[in-house]
């Protein structure tokens, strides 16, 4: 029995969960060593993208365990975003200037294409998409937004400058404000969630709030907290080694902990409304992506 006992607990450690008894981890893939991988996943299904190596992508959706693999058409064309069973891939440089047009991703068949309407734009990269329209950012004499409608092709050129645009609507992409509370930073927010994650400005107190109301103070950061992300009714966040998860519906906190995670790296961490996904850099030099529920 102590031999079992010691082979679970050595298990639970190469996976990565500390407590597996309220944070169940599995393995989704992995990637080669000193491949700069990069995820991108959805905040409302499942689909999600990861880089393997420098010119192959693991995708497919957590939810329902459809994955593929695919070959990139240039190597340089990296995961940013993803919605509605579809992988939005920027083109840059290593010094992140664009080099071509974006390129599209299908998670039910794996091709490749082009948004219509779109063509190359110096200075322009692209980092989300939604269920009509994809959002760039265009640096010439400043920051402006640009936006690529996927099924039109139609493009508007310009825009001001904001993260918090609606891309599901199909009219024109209209800004969605959010309420924030006075000495406050907004971290994350979901425009399908009533829910953002707020920081004082000693970056100590984070905080879950519903409008200017503090639904629950998650975590002191007494381990400097990293990235977060909000989706449905699941809030979740890293300290160190460790990635947090809390529940409004249960009212619960589950934690997993990552010991093998490298100590220059943080975690990427993607929060969908059923699980968290969470891609962890190991001493190695591969990166490991799990999900989390």
């Amino acid at each position: 029995m102590k031999l079992i006992r010691a082979a679970l607990f050595l298990v639970s450690v190469l996976v990565g969960t500390s407590n597996p008894a309220h944070a169940s981890t599995t393995q989704l893939a992995v990637s080669g060593v000193g491949v700069s991988s990069r995820l991108a996943a959805s905040d409302e299904g499942g689909d999600y993208a990861f880089a393997v190596s420098p010119a192959t992508l693991r995708y497919g959706n957590a939810s329902t365990g459809r994955r593929g693999i695919a070959v990139v058409p240039d190597p340089r064309c990296l995961p940013t975003a993803a919605d509605a069973s579809t992988v939005l891939l920027d083109c840059r440089n290593p010094a992140g200037t664009a080099i071509r047009a974006p390129l599209l991703l299908s998670t039910r068949t794996g091709a490749f294409t082009t948004p219509p309407g779109a063509a190359f734009a110096p200075n322009t990269n692209y980092f989300q998409i939604g269920r009509t329209w994809i959002y760039g950012q265009r640096n010439t004499n400043g920051t402006v937004a640009t936006f690529i409608n996927r099924i039109t092709g139609q493009v508007i050129p310009e825009a001001p400058d904001a993260a918090v645009y609606d891309l599901d609507t199909s009219g024109t992409p209209t800004l969605r404000p959010f309420s924030y509370r006075r000495g406050k930073k907004l971290l994350s927010y979901n425009l399908n969630s009533p829910y953002t994650i707020q920081i004082d400005g000693s970056g100590h107190r984070l905080e879950l709030v519903r409008g200017r109301t503090v639904v629950k103070v998650l975590s002191t950061c007494q381990t400097a907290c990293g990235a977060s992300g909000v989706a449905g009714h699941i809030a979740a966040w890293t300290e160190g080694d460790r990635v947090r998860r809390y529940s409004t519906t249960t009212k619960k906190t589950t934690t997993s902990t990552f010991k093998s995670l490298s100590s220059r790296a943080r975690i990427q961490l993607a929060v969908q409304p059923r699980q968290v996904l969470a891609a962890v850099p190991q001493i190695d030099g591969r990166t490991r992506l799990y999900r989390l529920r």
